[in-house]
Formats: C-alpha cells, structure tokens, sequence
C-alpha cells in the first residue's frame, strides 16, 4: 500500500509517500521506506483510485458530477483545481490546504448520504486516517462502508502485532488502529442504521489459519459479508 502527502517547499510543492509492504504469511504489520516524488498535477490522486464499479455506482444514484466532486474532496494535499500560476507561491497553496481541509471535514461531518461517503472512502488515500474517523463517526457511514475501511486498513496486519493503542507509538499507525478499533466498536454494537451497501471482506482475508495467533482478536461479524451483493451489468 503506497501513502503520501503533500509538502509545500521554496522550491515548489513535493509529495512524501511511504511505501507499505505488508507479508501477511509472517504477520509482519508494515515496512516504511522513505520516498519523495515530485508532483505537478492537477489530479494528485489518480494513482490510488479504487474506481466502483458501474453496478455499485447505479445502486448509490450519484451523478457523474457529483462522483467527481467527491473524488475531488478525498483528494489530499494541494486542491485538484488549482491554477497553475499558483503552484510556486508557497504562501498561496498552504492556504488552498487548509481550506480544502476545512471543507473535508465539515463535509464529513454534515453529510448524510452513505452511497457519497462510500465513494469517498474508496478514494481517500489514507495519508491521514483523521478523516477517516470522522466518516466512520457519521450517523450516515453505512456498515458496508465500515467494513471496507476495515478491510483495506489491513486489520489482519495490525491486530496480529497490537491489542491496544498504548502499544504503538507510530502516529500514523496509531491513527490507523483508532479507526479500526472504532469500526469494530460500531459493528459489534451495531451501532449503524443502515447496511445496505455490499462488501464481502472474503477476499482481503489472508491469516484466517493463524488466528489464534493474533494479539487482538478480530470479531467473527466483521468476517462477514454486509449488504446485498449488487447485480453486476448496467
């Protein structure tokens, strides 16, 4: 799994990744190595998409539009619209961040609509899982869309190496086991008024015969599929 974030230099904005080699075999978690890309796009996360598919995106109703915008705000770091003329004036595009941050996160907040925060979640990059814990705290967030969140955070990898928070001092990986501990929480309770978007988790799953093994145990329910799987065409 490839992570980055933006950094405004003197020099013009760079990109940080962190490349995230996961063996789940062995149960090693995550092994960071430092690069720096240089970017200038106007579409910063194309890279990372997780495009849905045709029959998912009918089920949620979302005008190719409106798809767009979403897409645009799950993207991190320096705002996909933003003026060419502004990519070297530091000042300018630290601004443009907070704002689109900002924005991100009120949407995040206020919105209602599980087919939009599932769209998001499918391409937000995860350079900061905050977001991520204020889509999953939305009364609107779906359990399908819990689940895929939990599934593409690579709970396998932490819950074999760490119970609790205490445990990681990493902020990033820190960050990553609260929001997964936050989505167990919810569907164990379950703590969600709809479930209705469809995720099967089947195929992410890759340590089921070393599960006795794990430091904290991953609930049976979250080994299940939720929603109705959609009929696929159209």
């Amino acid at each position: 799994m490839v992570t980055h974030g933006d950094e405004v230099r003197a020099d013009g904005p760079h990109r940080n990744g962190a490349l995230r080699i996961t063996i789940a075999c062995t149960g090693v978690a995550a092994a960071h190595f430092s690069l720096c890309l240089h970017v200038k796009s106007r579409h910063l996360g194309d890279a990372y998409r997780y495009p849905t598919s045709n029959a998912e995106l009918k089920q949620m109703a979302i005008s190719q539009k409106r798809q767009q915008e979403i897409i645009d705000l799950a993207t991190e770091g320096v705002p996909p619209d933003t003026p060419e003329e502004l990519w070297n004036n530091v000042a300018a595009l630290e601004q443009l961040i907070r704002t689109a941050d900002r924005r991100r996160n009120a949407w995040l907040r206020a919105t209602r609509k599980p087919g939009e925060l599932q769209l998001f979640a499918e391409n937000f990059t995860w350079d900061n899982p905050k977001p991520l814990q204020l889509l999953v705290a939305n009364p609107g967030c779906d359990a399908g869309t819990m689940l895929y969140l939990f599934w593409y955070g690579c709970a396998e990898d932490y819950y074999f190496q760490f119970n609790t928070l205490k445990e990681i001092d990493g902020g990033h990986d820190r960050e990553v086991f609260r929001l997964l501990r936050q989505i167990e929480r919810r569907i164990v309770n379950g703590d969600y008024t709809s479930g209705r978007l469809y995720f099967d988790p089947t195929p992410r799953v890759s340590m089921s015969d070393r599960r006795d093994e794990f430091a904290r145990q991953i609930p049976d329910v979250l080994y299940r599929p939720i929603g109705r799987k959609p009929k696929r065409g159209g």
